[in-house]
């Protein structure tokens, strides 16, 4: 994983998680995070998990304003 900067110039320490239900709908964005060198990671709904016990988030976690 690396450590690049985001548009605003700032270093992601983990990668952004992607929660995707169909592939080609998410291709653009998937491209441009790509082109950008953004570190991302796909989370396919079809098989994601959550486990409230576990205590390190292998992705960033933000929220939305």
């Amino acid at each position: 994983m690396s450590n690049k900067a985001n548009g605003d110039g700032l270093a992601l320490e983990k990668p952004i998680a992607i929660y995707y239900e169909h592939p080609d709908w998410f291709r653009p964005l998937f491209q441009q995070l790509d082109e950008r060198g953004v570190p991302w990671l796909k989370i396919d709904a079809r098989h994601h998990h959550y486990d409230v016990a576990s205590p390190e988030r292998e992705y960033r976690c933000s929220s939305i304003a």
